[in-house]
């Protein structure tokens, strides 16, 4: 549940820096989109965690070809899934004449059409999806060096590929070129990678964290945390003057933490950023659970729907029947009202829960209109 509501987090950062603005108070949590890591990295991380922890125990009780049957079988409704929101996002921003839609690789329909269903061509906001479809494709091997004990070759493989790609991303196409794809999975398969391994692993690491390493890396990943908000403030700071500084300009340059290439220092404060996250998430379990799990929970557990609902709530802000929700230049109201709504279609939807129950783990919806229906109907059945 520490991973749902995290993930649930992601979610919330994911909307309100996809609806952005000129201002918002939203951006104290969020970064705008500017920060040294995002709720992208934080998807892709988790989902990683998640598969490894739960085709660990497929592998364990029935072996790998039941594995390989129920990953090609999500990758197939993920596929699908992928395809049917691209081309349907894609048309509705072009019908809306959104400003995303003006950035994209002109090409006719026919061809759009083709080479979105062969995974060749991402479009903007659903290439993360495209992104998830292939990594979930490409776990089976994965998982197979994994269950036969071969996890350094692994992590040695997905740190090479990673690498190959910072030195010289145009020989590295792996598995092809995507025309405007933002999330290179030469690249981006490393995080994914590391979740995998980690999930998989997570009793054995459980064992190996004594309580004075456990302390000891949580120390430096609130450290590093700590460090990067402080750099973030500092590079605000120096933007606004005249002559940015040395270190501002470092912090800014997208050799050091560049988003699309994933670069090094982007990778590092993903580390420090999620250690940080988990530690404080386990230690005010409780209290954070109580204030904000009816929120983030739900939204966690059905992030592939929250995804979904975000796409038409994004076409819904770009056109002026959301202007009222718009406070000058702020958009803060707009932001919160679009993650509360988010949340409300969670439980209505039906088919939501279905698409999760295949796509993803097995997760009951926490969410406060759910549990009233369950009681409703409990009390019911008892008269």
């Amino acid at each position: 549940m520490r991973l749902d509501l995290l993930r649930g987090f992601c979610v919330v950062v994911m909307v309100a820096d996809h609806i952005g603005g000129e201002r918002s108070w939203m951006y104290i949590l969020t970064g705008g989109n500017r920060f040294f890591t995002s709720a992208a990295e934080g998807f892709v991380l988790i989902s990683g965690i998640v598969m490894g922890t739960v085709y660990a125990n497929v592998i364990r009780r029935e072996g790998m070809n039941a594995m390989l049957k129920k990953v090609m079988k999500r990758a197939g409704l993920l596929y699908v899934l992928t395809v049917s929101l691209t081309i349907v996002f894609a048309l509705l921003s072009y019908l809306i004449d959104s400003p995303w839609s003006r950035t994209m690789t002109p090409t006719r329909p026919l061809e759009f059409l083709l080479s979105v269903g062969t995974l060749h061509r991402s479009y903007s906001i659903t290439d993360v999806l495209m992104l998830y479809t292939l990594l979930v494709f490409a776990t089976p091997p994965l998982l197979y060096l994994l269950g036969t004990g071969r996890t350094r070759i692994a992590f040695a493989g997905a740190l090479a590929l990673w690498g190959l790609w910072q030195v010289s991303p145009a020989d590295v196409q792996f598995p092809w070129n995507v025309v405007d794809g933002g999330f290179p999975f030469a690249a981006w398969q490393l995080p994914f990678a590391m979740g995998v391994i980690i999930g998989y692993h997570r009793e054995s690491i459980s064992r190996l964290l004594t309580p004075a390493r456990r302390v000891a890396i949580v120390v430096a990943g609130s450290v590093l945390a700590i460090v990067l908000i402080l750099a973030f403030q500092l590079t605000i700071a120096d933007r606004a003057s005249e002559q940015p500084s040395a270190l501002a300009w470092l912090l800014s340059s997208d050799l050091v933490f560049g988003k699309n290439d994933l670069r090094p220092g982007r990778l590092l404060a993903l580390v420090g950023v999620a250690i940080f996250a988990f530690a404080l998430v386990s230690m005010l379990w409780v209290p954070i659970r109580r204030g904000l799990g009816w929120l983030l929970l739900p939204l966690g557990q059905r992030s592939l729907g929250a995804y979904g609902i975000h796409l038409f709530i994004l076409v819904l802000t770009n056109i002026s029947i959301s202007d009222f929700l718009r406070i000058g230049n702020d958009n803060t109201l707009l932001q919160v009202a679009s993650i509360v709504l988010i949340w409300a279609l969670l439980p209505v939807i039906p088919w939501l829960g279905e698409i999760e129950h295949l796509a993803s783990r097995v997760a009951p919806l926490t969410h406060p209109f759910t549990r009233r229906a369950s009681l409703r109907a409990r009390a019911a059945q008892t008269g």
